[in-house]
């Protein structure tokens, strides 16, 4: 084996290696990663028809480790999304495009979250359909930023790869439309590049707003490339200011200067994210670090409140600081739903009023339920409540005395099971919760 062919196959493992540790640590941006690969090489095939056959003949050495790696390690994690009867079809985006897609007008519009902007612009960034998760909107780029990097495309548009990264730039915040072209609140009827893509398997993963992530790239390379060469004419051009040409070439070169300096310095301004971040605690309560959890049975079904949901999911971080010592019902994750589409909520469990209630009372959740007040008696509740922890064999019932509502919800389960077992840690708790239902039955 040659030396340039072995090192082609060594590159060819770590690629190989990089795509399948990506994949778990995140299937989306791998999708997303490999879609902008595949157009940059039909972008750049285009253009250099020529070059086709000689560089996929020298990349197939690397290429074809690379497929091996990847099969062997994806080839039973691929079938379960793409083929297992519990996939799902739809991502949860896909029915929430609200939130999963950028706008004609985002590259402009920046939201609240920038520390200087005009107020009329960060409320109306804010307030368009699209962008009503900022967190997620990341597709503004600024006037100024915007200004610089067309000014240097234009400037310097012999040079191909500024003229590359630009068409890149501007492919992928087209998909960041998502597959239909809205304006403002209002959803046309044109289709966009994205309905075709969607369709594809593992691209449907991808939410179209998280795009903009790659437009971001591309328009930092191209303001690499166009401040590079800027630098290069400036050095090439330097001539002593003797005649009147020389001094006015010296005098434009000057202006150009001042105007590059500017819109530099306002796109950094413009973009400076507003801070500091809002956080919340992740307080644990010291139940879940002592000792008195090991009276859990390893394995056991513990019910957990405030119930695990997005915007709730402490009992998953509760559950994760025991070593994974029990499992729970609830999850923030991407579920399949009864009619195949994702929903990040879990599956309601008969008697679906159970769910409803806990959904009401600690104010999140896909439903909303009616509060019950403190220490009232709802017969078919607490007989629901029952039914439910019986049919998932619920082993122990863990209340956080802190929770929104947790009194309400104690009342109830006390209706349900009786006293509780004691309180440690800032946890009310029921152990044996099979045993006691069966007491009470009997």
């Amino acid at each position: 084996v040659t030396r340039p062919r072995q090192r082609s196959l060594r590159w060819g493992v770590i690629l190989g290696g990089a795509v399948a540790a990506q994949y778990f640590v995140s299937t989306e941006v791998l999708a997303s990663t490999g879609l902008v690969v595949v157009i940059a090489l039909a972008v750049l095939g285009v253009s250099h028809l020529k070059a086709i056959r000689p560089t996929v003949r020298s990349a197939l050495p690397a290429l074809g480790a690379a497929g091996l790696i990847v099969i062997a390690c994806l080839a039973y994690p691929l079938w379960m999304v793409l083929a297992d009867p519990q996939r799902y079809s739809v991502p949860v985006w896909a029915l929430n495009l609200v939130s999963g897609r950028s706008g004609p007008l985002g590259a402009l519009l920046p939201t609240s979250s920038m520390l200087f902007a005009p107020r009329s612009l960060t409320q109306a960034g804010s307030a368009v359909p699209g962008f009503s998760d900022i967190v997620e909107n990341g597709s503004y780029l600024s006037l100024p930023m915007i200004v610089l990097v067309l000014y240097l495309g234009v400037k310097f548009r012999r040079n191909r790869w500024m003229g590359f990264t630009l068409l890149m730039a501007a492919v992928c915040y087209l998909l960041t439309l998502g597959p239909h072209l809205d304006l403002g609140s209002d959803r046309t009827a044109i289709a966009l590049p994205f309905a075709v893509l969607e369709r594809v398997p593992l691209i449907g993963l991808i939410n179209p707003i998280r795009m903009s992530l790659y437009v971001a790239m591309f328009f930092s390379i191209a303001l690499a490339l166009g401040l590079n060469e800027l630098h290069s004419n400036w050095v090439r051009l330097e001539t002593p200011t003797r005649g009147p040409s020389e001094r006015r070439h010296a005098w434009l070169q000057q202006t150009e200067v001042g105007l590059v300096v500017l819109l530099g310095v306002a796109s950094l301004v413009f973009l400076v994210p507003r801070w500091p971040v809002s956080t919340t605690g992740a307080d644990v309560p010291s139940y879940f670090t002592s000792s008195e959890v090991n009276r859990i049975r390893p394995g056991s079904s513990v019910f957990i409140y405030p119930y695990p949901v997005p915007g709730g999911a402490q009992g998953m971080l509760w559950q994760a600081v025991t070593g994974m010592r029990f499992d729970i019902l609830g999850s923030y994750a991407l579920n399949p739903s009864p009619l195949g589409y994702a929903s990040q909520f879990p599956s309601l469990l008969r008697p679906i009023d159970v769910q409803r209630f806990l959904y009401g009372e600690q104010g999140v959740g896909p439903t909303t339920g009616q509060p019950f007040p403190v220490g009232s008696s709802d017969p078919s509740l607490v007989a629901d409540v029952r039914r439910f922890l019986q049919g998932n064999s619920i082993d122990t019932v863990l209340v956080a005395r802190g929770a929104l509502n947790a009194k309400i919800v104690t009342a109830v389960l006390t209706q349900a099971l009786g006293a509780p077992s004691g309180q440690s840690g800032g946890v009310i708790i029921w152990y044996e919760v099979q045993e006691l239902l069966a007491n009470l039955r009997g």
